[in-house]
Parts: C-alpha cells; structure tokens; sequence
C-alpha cells in the first residue's frame, strides 16, 4: 500500500555556506500549488550535523516569518570548526499538523559565494531589454538572475568545483551574463510572437556552452587566503590514451599507433 502523505517541495537548491567569521540565519521555505506553505512554529526545529555524524546543534526552535522557518548561527558557535563542506542541516517542521523532515548540505566557508551579476550587465548590452519586462508582472531581471546563479552553481558544482572557491566572482560574469540571457529568451520563446527571438536565443544558447568549455578561473581549492598556483578550468578535460598491452596487441595485428616510437 503506497503511503498517504501530502509532499512539499523544500526550496532549498543549492548546499547552504555559512561564514564562519560571520553570524548567518538560514531560511528553509516549502512549497506546494506554487505557494509558500506555512510552517507551524510550536514542535518545529533545526540541528546541524557536522561531517562526522557527531551533533554541533541540537533540536534549536525555528523562528517562523511569514510562514518560513529560520535559524540564527552565530559565529562563536562555528569559530573552532574547519573550513569545509559536509555539514548537514536537519529540519524537523510542523505542516498542517503532520510532521516533516528536509536535510541540506551546509558548508562552513571562509567567504560565502558572490553573485556575480545584475540587471547592469544585461542592459549594458541590450538597452531596450527592460522593455521585455511587459507582461511579466516583474520591475526587474532579478528573477532570472537568481534561477541562473543557482543553476550556474549547482553546475559548477556536477563539474567539482564549488563557487566559494572561486577566488573573483569576475571570473564568472560571462559566463552568468550569457546563461541569464538564454534563460530570458527561453522564457520569451514560449510567449505570442516570441518565435521573432529564436536567432538571439541560439546565439546566446551557443555562447553559453563555449562558455562553459572554455572557462576558466582563480581557485583556491583548500579555502586558502592564497589561490592555487594555477588557474582552474570550469570543465575538466580528460586524456584518453592506450596501455602497453594494448599497443603490443595492435603491433602484433600489423597496426603501428605510432611507426615513430620503439
């Protein structure tokens, strides 16, 4: 028998980095019929789990504002923990008299990531791009701006690198400012007359993906104040190459890989 149960999407879309100089609060919305779902503050907590398994905190009461719970970190509480990522954030929430339980990774990071853009990097090359705004109930391209950097970074993240590591958010403003575009002109595509914008989306979706090939960028892979010696590429690249017994095989089936080598 299935289990009868009402789910509720977590809006968390990317692991959670606290500052460890820093006193944070982190907010945990859920979801449902596109409306955030209110959360009942009485028997709803938080713990934050480190690396090990071993409880850092404990069963902390949430504080509810407008229906998302939240939780204060301060920074003494975090200050002997080492720059890292593995923690894990339990929340335990009180929906609608049943209880629920979310988990997302945290990270205790020297510097929190940096969004890299805003709506100046797109109307510095579009001018008239505000006049696209019509319709969408928005003032402003934040909204795409933030479903980028979250794709943008969960990304980064699929290729093993993790955007509080990138030493300048610089590094990235291509890269953002690209995929943002796309993301706005996927959304046009799919309104009246929006087909007029497919040359620009296929530019845009082209310049994105050599982008996102090419990239490069200052890393510092320990949390280091100094970055690595060497710049890090966005998409590793892989060698592909034979063994000697391969070789040795081919050779004796009459086929030389390389007729200049003994």
């Amino acid at each position: 028998m299935p289990v009868v149960r009402t789910d509720y999407a977590p809006g968390a879309e990317i692991p959670d980095c606290i500052q460890r100089d820093l006193s944070s609060t982190i907010a945990f919305p859920v979801y449902r019929d596109d409306m955030v779902v209110a959360v009942t503050q009485a028997g709803s907590s938080f713990s934050l789990r480190k690396p090990d398994g071993s409880l850092l905190i404990s069963g902390r009461a949430v504080t509810v504002v407008a229906g998302v719970p939240q939780v204060s970190i301060s920074s003494s509480e975090i200050a002997s923990e080492p720059y890292q990522m593995g923690y894990r954030g339990e929340w335990t929430m009180v929906i609608d008299g049943s209880t629920y339980n979310y988990r997302n990774e945290i990270g205790i990071v020297r510097y929190a990531p940096i969004l890299p853009i805003s709506d100046r990097n797109l109307t510095g090359r579009h001018s008239k791009i505000d006049t696209w705004l019509a319709g969408t109930g928005k003032s402003s391209w934040q909204t795409w701006i933030d479903l980028t950097w979250a794709e943008c970074q969960r990304w980064l993240i699929q290729k093993g690198n993790r955007a509080n590591l990138i030493v300048q958010s610089s590094d990235l403003v291509d890269l953002m400012r690209v995929w943002t575009m796309r993301n706005i002109l996927t959304d046009i595509l799919s309104s009246q007359n929006g087909e007029r914008f497919r040359d620009l989306f296929e530019e845009y979706k082209r310049q994105c993906s050599e982008l996102q090939s090419t990239l490069t960028f200052a890393y510092a892979h320990t949390d280091d104040v100094i970055p690595d010696s060497q710049r890090r590429a966005a998409t590793p690249v892989t060698f592909l190459g034979t063994t000697g017994l391969l070789d040795q095989w081919n050779r004796g089936m009459g086929y030389d890989p390389d007729p200049w080598m003994p």
